[in-house]
């Protein structure tokens, strides 16, 4: 007995549906996903690209951990930073130093930090070596760093 084309699409969209049915079924530990592995993923692509991965993480974490720190602001402090222009004048309030604090915490966390740390493991096996974190720093460099602070 010969089936056709039609009857063996049909077969197989049945048979699709039918594993689709029991993978989602089943609980978590017995679903047999392929997983991609990230650590590295990127490491091949040639410095622009790096570079233009760089960027747009550091657009978006700087952007999202602003948004979040202003949402923050907003319900810890009640100021609304981002909205209001006459925080600026109010700058002596301690709830609205505070306020500040947060925001600019959190953007410089989404700005120079997150973004660095991601590119890191996605760049890179060994995301210690890729940042330059392998090596500790000598005491003399941490009391001139100090130092310059002051």
């Amino acid at each position: 007995m010969e089936i056709s084309p039609r009857q063996q699409h049909l077969n197989l969209a049945a048979l699709a549906c039918v594993r689709l049915v029991i993978r989602e079924s089943l609980p978590l530990r017995l679903q047999k996903y392929e997983t991609m592995q990230l650590r590295a993923s990127l490491a091949d692509r040639p410095p622009y690209r790096k570079f233009l991965i760089l960027v747009g993480l550091t657009l978006i974490f700087a952007v999202l951990l602003t948004g979040i720190g202003a949402g923050l602001a907003k319900s810890i402090y009640g100021v609304d930073i981002m909205n209001d222009p006459s925080v600026y004048d109010k700058g002596t309030q301690p709830g609205i130093v505070g306020a500040f604090r947060l925001l600019h915490s959190l953007a410089a966390i989404g700005t120079f930090i997150l973004p660095s740390f991601l590119a890191a493991f996605l760049f890179s096996s060994n995301s210690r070596q890729y940042l330059g974190l392998q090596n500790k720093a000598h005491f003399p460099s941490v009391l001139m760093v100090f130092l310059v602070l002051l």
